[in-house]
């Protein structure tokens, strides 16, 4: 996805389309990144959701049970069959692909974008507001983001028809 792909997409506030380019470059604050910058030590690097391995952008918006179990639900919300991808990239690649045309494509990529950021707030949330917040919390917002987002916008999402 081109920075201008990211920022033209209806709907999709600036600051979630410039964390998604932020994440396609590698750029966020995960932990990973923290230690490499000298801000936190490796002692402080594993994952805020999961509390397994070290944060990375991969591995928070991929491989983390939390960040799987919401994937595989909003797949199943969307009617596709999923499989984590390898890298943050490909999860794009892979989401925008289902669409079979450009309205459809578009859709999955506003999807992808809600997915990201809901990723991201329920990782800050956690880390700066001590807050826990389960999966279904976060499929759950993403949902009614979408939907606002088709009713209020009239942003025509055709991926949600069988969804809703």
């Amino acid at each position: 996805m081109t920075r201008d792909e990211s920022s033209s997409l209806s709907g999709a506030p600036s600051k979630v389309s410039a964390l998604a380019w932020q994440l396609l470059l590698n750029r966020i604050l995960t932990r990973d990144n923290l230690c490499y910058r000298g801000i936190i030590g490796t002692a402080e690097a594993s994952c805020p959701l999961c509390g397994g391995v070290v944060e990375t952008s991969r591995h928070l918006f991929l491989h983390c049970n939390f960040a799987a179990g919401i994937w595989y639900a909003l797949s199943r919300w969307l009617g596709v069959v999923a499989v984590l991808p390898p890298n943050v990239s490909s999860s794009y690649a892979v989401l925008v692909g289902w669409g079979s045309n450009s309205k459809r494509k578009k859709g999955f990529s506003i999807v992808w974008l809600a997915f990201v950021w809901a990723i991201w707030k329920a990782r800050n949330d956690r880390v700066f507001n001590n807050k826990v917040i389960n999966g279904s919390e976060v499929v759950d917002f993403i949902q009614h983001r979408l939907l606002r987002l088709r009713v209020e916008f009239g942003v025509k999402l055709l991926v949600l028809a069988a969804a809703v």
